[in-house]
């Protein structure tokens, strides 16, 4: 359904689900509207839970339509005070009873009822109470009266005239005496208003197709609500101007009656009463009456399709992966499909390779998913090899609590599954019958369990011990991030397995897990000065900071416009305002989006979500009387629908509204229209788009369209439609605006045949080398050929393949759904309880202020930790985990309130991690900046935020760190980027080149707010001491480029792109390229639509990053111009590395005339010059994309061709040690080698002894803690 009740109601429903499926007994609610408890009154009855207002004076105003109070909800499970049936009003009772069935009892025939109807009345008024049943029953029809009213179809109805009918009505004189022995036909009306509903589109036929089916969906099987006719009769005829519904069947009627009914009576003599012969007195002619009582069917029905068979070839979504650790050990690292029995037999078969591998790909900073290393600690734990899994537990850099409670996750599936086949014995040995719903979510944890279950080792006490030990290593630091940023749930559920001895297991902040549990930080730590946000103060708080809105939009409901505003003014990219839109919806939003977009800001979102937001706009523009049904988290509809929001065609605003939202609109279809310029796909052409409009398709037609019509655009493809039939767009899509009007115009209907697509195309014997095929692969209908046969779509398309052109096929499927043996054992709890033990309280800390408090719930449900046992560098972490406050004097409970005002000052009093304070970098003076450079225990930290901190005293410090001995253990790329920064400051160039998106420096500087590069006043001291940090940078830098090596075969021609296309991502590019040609000795080539050389070969640090400073983009995009001398002089290049964005690949022409692009000539010279290995570094718009150039080399199957992929919106300098570990890795030669010497070491000195060495002699990791868990924790 297209109402936004309905969606409503879905996200409750959703919620209560999710709380059934959990063990907790009571759910609270808090702030629920009048109209939330009506949908939750009706859930309690769908559901059997126990319902219970928390705010005693509005307890029975919950179904007045306008109430706006508040009030806390408790959903129960179970029934913990009896409903105490004698108390109740028998006669109520019995009134009660008679509304849902229409049938009196007295009180004496109560005792001998026994119909089922009854019964179950009667249980239920014992387990709600009869008070309650009859807020039910009051709730019901207001809640379906406003979900059908509120649909576009209906809202249409009442903005329209009543319909009247050019048949004479009927009248109903059927009893009167003088009829008495006549014979009528009866009409039942009883599905007429239901018909009409269908008839209108306010309810899905197709769907729904009788009231008894609608009706469940809310109530779900209770004969007596479904079958109830007083109730139907309160529901449809309560809907707003119901006489024009009731005018819409009764023209029906008397159509039919008219034109169906009277032919059949005709000329069989004079009828009486109402309805007369020739020359009567009725409103019609013919023999008989009709009356409207009875059963009318004589309507226009729906009829959903019939069950089909459907042709269709599965295809496993994760295939058996046949792995051997001796052959290639990579793939169980860097593989997702691998499974932990793989793992286990893997470290059983050859742990040495195992771990000289795992440890291999870190050093050449290969990024190793996070299950991997999950089923790393989980295999070891399986296999009892504790020792192991200590080990690894040090090297904290690769094993974070996400990985932890993963791993115990899996190893406990096996006891959790256990518990549940109690439960389910239990409850089908009971006597008392069980809801079948409940025995199904019961079987249904059971199967989703055994899909973690692993064969061997469980998570025992032995294993939550250990990770007892891990926790207690945990520092102050690290606790105190988890409880200000991070969920506390993972810490719950670790928790349940492990249990945790709050104070024991969390010494560096004792009241960490009572945190995570729900007890309060301690009233003067940072975690609790900050968790203060309401729906109160939430607007005074944002006049006096800048609170990001991804913390913000949990009160959305409760911004003021001023507050929109303000977010949209001070956030830092239009693409969160956007992203958000329908929740910051308003005219100065609109105004301030258009102005930042106008200025020159860049919108970077995804291209698919930029349409989302420009059909929702456009939506909201044209003021249509519903935002499309896919914006399920649309707030601002959902305010609407409750009456709370203001409609989209406000009277008092509407012409504001329009204006600044067309202005909005205009500026966002440039935006994307540039971007669908940019986008080419490598489809064989001719193409064609095979687009489902079927009713199967309803939820998901307008985003289908939007994908069909793009495709459309973008590979000038002929689009066609099919349901039942195939059928013609109205137009073809050519741009963006097109695109969107097609989507909203588009119109879903009959059934769905997919052959019917195709069928054109083979009987014309239309060439088409790809077809697009968009559908939801629900139903896949015969179609009729020529010769009487039938045919689904697989036969017909082979038969084109066969027939007509072998072409390929592409699925865009719109599906429901998308997706090792051993258990939690109580050894490997005492292993994590261990592992706990070893967390300092510096780290406990920075998890309490930093992180949420989740996941160490999580570990300590399945290890048990003791708080003061498995935590003692911080006793009262756990605790503080799980909801206790932490202790008053420490930095935690100080440090949780920061605020701009405070500070300043509260720097003076702790050494609060940067990491936390950052949220206010824009209120640091900087006495503040150079006390957080001096106490940062890694000078790291203060160069990987320079932007942020960047200020004379601070280059000071820094440089003298680093002459102090203190070793910059950055990853290379970022401490290129902090090079290149440092010297853009340092010249005072007229502004911070564009990928440094979170420079505040540089849009404080935009705003006029910071201080300009070139500050007269300290402009000498600035230049002097930046020069000094960026000189003893460069020192850095280049001793840490004498020791990168790269097995790449020599010589190396390094191929640069430098055409317009690269424009964003030049800098990055020309870097890269540069420190490859540094690196290798490579021969540097620049091109665009012809090839040039750069102006010096760069040597070294400088010369990179001076190169990188002083090229420039122009002209198209040749790649084959740059291999063209090397070609024509038959120089041998044994490696060529091509930097480029693939995006264009324009023809050159060669001597004799002909042209060629870059896969002819790069065959050609490997043909006739040198068997070259090719490499390519792709800029590309999405992760997933491939590029053309390098698809194309993979289609033809050439040997020794990879590609190493970057952001070309984002270009992301961090990643080029991953680019340099991969090139490392890719050669057999050299990372074989490093293997085999680590597997060596493992097999003479023990792992346990080389795991410590490589943890004694590993650099500490550079990338700030909370960069490091945040990502861990995501992906």
């Amino acid at each position: 359904m297209d109402s936004p009740i309905f969606i409503q109601w879905q996200q409750w429903e959703s919620r209560v689900q999710e709380w059934l499926n959990q063990p907790e007994n009571e759910l609270d609610l808090l702030d629920t509207t009048s109209f939330d408890r009506v949908i939750l009154t009706i859930l309690a009855i769908k559901y059997e839970a126990l319902y219970q207002d928390m705010s005693p004076e509005i307890r029975f105003a919950v179904t007045k339509q306008y109430d706006e109070r508040l009030s806390t909800v408790r959903l129960s499970k179970t029934n913990v005070s009896e409903v105490e049936e004698s108390k109740d009003d028998d006669q109520a009772k019995l009134k009660l009873f008679n509304k849902f069935t229409g049938r009196i009892l007295s009180p004496q025939q109560v005792s001998i009822e026994t119909s089922s109807e009854w019964q179950e009345f009667d249980q239920l008024c014992k387990w709600h109470g009869v008070a309650f049943v009859q807020r039910f029953d009051r709730c019901l029809p207001q809640f379906l009266v406003k979900l059908i009213s509120m649909t576009s179809a209906y809202q249409e109805l009442i903005h329209k005239s009543a319909i009247v009918s050019s048949v004479p009505g009927i009248t109903s004189q059927v009893y009167r005496k003088n009829n008495v022995g006549e014979i009528f036909l009866s009409i039942d009306m009883k599905s007429a208003n239901f018909a009409m509903l269908q008839h209108i589109h306010a309810i899905d036929a197709h769907m729904y197709p009788t009231w008894s089916e609608f009706l469940s969906v809310f109530v779900g099987q209770r004969p007596l609500v479904i079958n109830s006719k007083k109730l139907r009769q309160r529901c449809l005829g309560g809907l707003p101007e119901y006489y024009k519904l009731e005018a819409l069947w009764k023209h029906f009627t008397a159509n039919i009656y008219q034109t169906m009914l009277c032919p059949l009576f005709r000329g069989r003599g004079r009828g009486r009463g109402t309805s007369r012969g020739r020359g009567g007195r009725g409103a019609s002619r013919g023999r008989g009456r009709v009356n409207t009582r009875g059963n009318f069917r004589g309507r226009s029905r729906f009829i959903p399709p019939q069950s089909m068979d459907i042709e269709q070839q599965t295809i496993p979504v994760n295939p058996p992966v046949d792995l051997d650790i001796n052959v290639d050990a990579k793939p169980f690292f860097v593989n997702a499909n691998v499974t932990v029995d793989q793992h286990i037999q893997a470290q059983t078969t050859n742990l040495p390779r195992y771990l000289a591998s795992l440890f291999a790909l870190n050093e050449n900073s290969v990024e190793i998913g996070q299950k991997a290393k999950a089923c790393v600690l989980a295999a070891a734990w399986g296999r009892h090899d504790h020792k192991l899994a200590n080990d690894l537990l040090r090297h904290r850099h690769l094993f974070t609590l996400t990985e932890v409670l993963k791993a115990v996750t899996m190893l406990d599936a096996g006891r959790q599954i256990r518990v549940y086949e109690k439960q389910l014995k239990r409850l089908e040995l009971s006597k008392t019958k069980c809801k079948a719903t409940k025995l199904g979510k019961i079987k249904n944890n059971i199967d989703n369990l055994n899909k973690l279950k692993v064969s061997n080792g469980s998570a025992s006490g032995g294993i939550a011990r250990h990770i007892q030990r891990w926790t207690r290593t945990l520092t102050q630091q690290e606790l105190e991030y988890f409880a200000l940023h991070m969920p506390t749930e993972p810490w719950r559920k670790l928790a349940d397995i492990v249990h945790f001895n709050p104070t024991k297991d969390f010494p560096a902040l004792p009241w960490f897990l009572p945190f995570c549990f729900g007890t309060p930080a301690p009233e003067e730590t940072m975690v609790n000065r900050c968790r203060d946000l309401t729906a109160v103060n939430i607007n005074n708080l944002i006049k006096e900071f800048k609170i990001p809105y991804s913390h913000s939009k949990q009160f959305k409901e409760h911004l003021n416009d001023e507050s929109k505003a303000r977010i949209a003014s001070y956030e830092e990219k239009v693409d969160t305002i956007l992203w958000y839109y329908e929740d910051l919806e308003c005219p100065d939003v609109d105004e301030i989006i258009s102005e930042r977009i106008r200025n020159g800001e860049r919108i970077t979102l995804p291209y698919g979500k930029l349409m989302d937001r420009l059909l929702l706009i456009r939506t909201l523009r044209d003021n249509q009387p519903d935002i499309p049904t896919f914006y399920r988290n649309n707030e601002y509809n959902r305010g609407r629908g409750r009456g709370r929001g203001r409609g989209f065609g406000n009277a008092n605003n509407r012409h504001s509204l329009q204006s600044k939202k067309s202005t909005l609109y205009s500026d966002l279809i440039s935006v994307a229209e540039t971007q669908l310029q940019t986008i080419k796909l490598p489809l064989e052409s001719p193409v064609g788009v095979l687009a489902d409009a079927s009713y199967s398709m309803e939820i998901a037609i307008r985003t289908a369209t939007i994908l069909s019509s793009l495709l459309t655009a973008i590979c000038s493809a002929k689009l066609t439609f099919f349901h039942g039939e195939m059928f013609l767009p109205s137009f073809t899509p050519k741009n963006v605006e097109d695109v969107l009007t097609l989507a909203l115009t588009t119109n879903v209907g009959g059934g769905t045949a997919n052959a019917a697509a195709l069928l054109p195309y083979y009987l014309n014997k239309e060439i088409i080398k790809t077809f697009i095929m968009v559908t939801d692969e629900e139903e896949n209908e015969s179609i009729e050929l020529i010769d009487g046969t039938k045919t689904r779509f697989f036969k017909l398309f082979m038969k084109y393949r066969e027939e007509v052109y072998p072409a390929k096929l592409v699925f865009i499927s719109f599906l429901t759904n998308s997706i090792s043996n051993g258990s939690a054992s109580g050894g490997i709890a005492r292993h994590i309880q261990r592992w706990t033990r070893t967390l300092t309280q510096q780290e406990l800390e920075y998890f309490a202020l930093h992180m949420p408090t989740e996941p160490w719930r999580k570990l300590a449900d399945i290890v048990h930790f003791n708080p003061t046992k498995d935590f003692p560098a911080l006793p009262w972490f756990l605790p503080f985990c799980f909801g206790t406050p932490a202790p008053e004097e420490t930095m935690v409970n100080r440090c949780r309130d920061l605020t701009a005002v405070n500070i300043n000052n509260l720097i003076k009093e702790f050494k609060i991690p940067y990491s936390h304070l950052k949220q206010f970098k824009e209120h640091l003076n900087d006495e503040s900046k150079a006390r957080i450079a001096s106490y940062e225990e890694k000078v790291d930290t203060i160069l990987w935020y320079y932007e942020d901190l960047e200020c004379p005293d601070v280059d000071e410090i820094i440089s003298e760190r680093i002459r102090n001995g203190e070793r910059i253990t950055l990853p290379y790329g970022k401490l290129m980027d902090r090079l290149l920064l440092i010297r853009t400051l340092r010249d005072n160039q007229p502004d911070i080149p564009t990928f440094y998106r979170n420079n505040e420096y540089n849009r404080g500087r935009g705003r006029g707010r910071g201080r300009g590069f070139g500050n007269v006043n300290n402009q000498h001291s600035l230049q002097s001491k930046k020069s000094t940090l960026y000189s003893d940078l460069i020192s850095v830098a280049e001793a840490q480029l004498q020791t990168i090596k790269l097995p790449l075969e020599s010589p190396v021609g390094v191929l640069a792109d430098a055409s317009y296309s690269m424009e964003i991502a030049i800098r990055t590019a020309t870097i890269l390229s540069s420190l490859l040609t540094a690196i290798c000795s490579a021969k540097l080539t620049f091109f665009h639509g012809e090839m040039f050389l750069p102006s010096f070969t760069p040597k070294n640090v400088e010369d990179v990053l001076t190169l990188a400073l002083t090229t420039n983009v122009g002209g198209g995009t040749a790649n084959a111009a740059a291999l063209l001398p090397y070609y024509l002089n038959k120089e041998i290049i044994k490696t060529f590395i091509m930097v480029t964005d693939e995006e264009e690949n324009e023809s050159i022409e060669l001597i004799d005339g002909t042209k060629t692009r870059f896969f002819k000539l790069f065959m050609k010279y490997r043909e006739e010059v040198y068997p070259a290995k090719l490499v390519f570094i792709s800029f590309l718009a999405h992760q997933h994309d491939q590029g053309q150039m390098y698809k194309q080399f993979q289609e033809a199957n050439v040997p020794d061709v990879t590609q190493f992929k970057f952001n070309r919106e984002r270009p992301d300098l961090t990643k080029l040690d991953n680019l340099l570990g991969l090139l490392s890795t890719g050669s057999s030669g050299l990372f074989e080698d490093r293997v085999g010497k680590l597997q060596n070491d493992f097999q003479q000195d023990g792992v346990s002894s080389v795991l410590m060495k490589l943890l004694n002699n590993q650099d500490e990791n550079a990338v700030p803690m909370e960069s490091e868990i945040t990502t861990a924790t995501i992906n």
